[in-house]
């Protein structure tokens, strides 16, 4: 790991009270990037109904990735509702 990410780590830790923070905080980030992958995804492949199907595999095996947002409520069993 790249040393100013480390940094950048610790520094965001120790401005954290608690571990649970930490986990949150880390697991936050995490599904934001599965997002952005997603939604690349979608994008290329034309950003339309084939996008979304040509991702369906990725929203699959990471259907957590909307937990805590609007659209969680939108997805079941890793598909659209």
């Amino acid at each position: 790991m790249p040393w100013s990410i480390r940094l950048e780590m610790e520094r965001e830790w120790d401005r954290n009270n608690s571990a649970s923070e930490d986990l949150g905080a880390l697991s936050d980030s995490m599904k934001a990037d599965l997002r952005d992958s997603y939604f690349s995804i979608v994008e290329a492949h034309g950003g339309d109904d084939k996008g979304f199907q040509a991702a369906a595999d990725f929203l699959k095996m990471f259907p957590y990735m909307f937990e805590g947002t609007k659209t969680e409520a939108k997805i079941k069993d890793g598909e659209w509702i």
